[in-house]
């Protein structure tokens, strides 16, 4: 029986498609009133400010006592409409940027809606000893909270031990975002599904995939002796060389299949 190639194509591209993938394409597509409800629970210390501004710090008596995160979970439950004039309250602090609400800023602030991709070929710009160990052992390390994705250069290594989702660039967009070698002399390209999407404090598009999912990891680095970039076959051999990184992944998009039995 033949086989149908068709089938074969989409069954993977399915499979790299993963609920955490479109679990945080859709946390950047929440609405006002989710995003609202987002902030709430975050920020939830200043629920007694909140009573101070609208009620001149008149607490409801049921609430007398309770903790702040205690209060806005059973606002959330039992009480509604003072939920939402809370959660109001707390997106319109949150947008003027009040004290206070400067840090742990929800991945949703810094990031725009997104476009979910399938089966891309990424970039990922690491150390050299990190690279080699995701070549072996893939992404072991990553973030899994969502609401953390917009500020992962201040978290500990400690907070990424468990795995989750990392950054990469889009093929297309090394040329212009990471052919300056800011990002270093080392470099993973692979692919796998994510969600590309704008980083309004970076300025530049960084796609997000779960690190699990990631693919053909193959190593490309910067030699010390031509100052070209380089691409390994299995073997250890030179297969390519290049001025530019950018060359190097253009290379690899173009002619990975031709070459696949001596890639990974």
């Amino acid at each position: 029986m033949g086989v149908n190639i068709r089938k074969l194509i989409r069954e993977t591209i399915e499979e790299m498609v993963t609920q955490d993938t479109v679990a945080f394409k859709n946390y950047l597509r929440m609405t006002p009133e989710e995003k609202g409800s987002d902030l709430a629970h975050t920020y939830s210390h200043k629920v007694e400010e909140f009573f101070d501004d609208e009620y001149d710090g008149d607490v409801p008596e049921e609430y007398v006592g309770m903790e702040p995160y205690e209060i806005v979970d059973e606002m959330g439950s039992n009480n509604e409409p003072l939920f939402q004039q809370f959660c109001k309250w707390i997106m319109d602090e949150f947008e003027r940027g009040a004290s206070g609400m400067e840090y742990d800023r929800p991945a949703w602030s810094t990031f725009d809606e997104g476009e979910l991709m399938q089966n891309q070929w990424l970039v990922h710009f690491t150390d050299g000893n990190s690279a080699y160990d995701i070549v072996r052992n893939g992404f072991t390390k990553g973030v899994d909270d969502i609401s953390q994705l917009g500020w992962t250069t201040h978290m500990s290594d400690r907070a990424k031990q468990s795995g989750g989702y990392n950054f990469a660039y889009h093929w297309s967009d090394v040329k212009r975002y990471g052919s300056d070698g800011k990002y270093g002399d080392t470099a993973v390209i692979f692919m796998a599904s994510g969600v590309r999407a704008h980083h309004y404090g970076d300025e530049e598009p960084q796609f997000v995939f779960y690190g699990k999912t990631a693919k053909h990891i193959n190593l490309i680095y910067q030699s010390r002796e031509t100052g070209n970039w380089e691409l390994e076959a299995t073997n250890g051999r030179i297969l390519v060389s290049k001025p530019k990184i950018h060359e190097i992944v253009d290379w690899v998009v173009s002619f990975y299949d031709r070459f696949r039995s001596i890639l990974n």
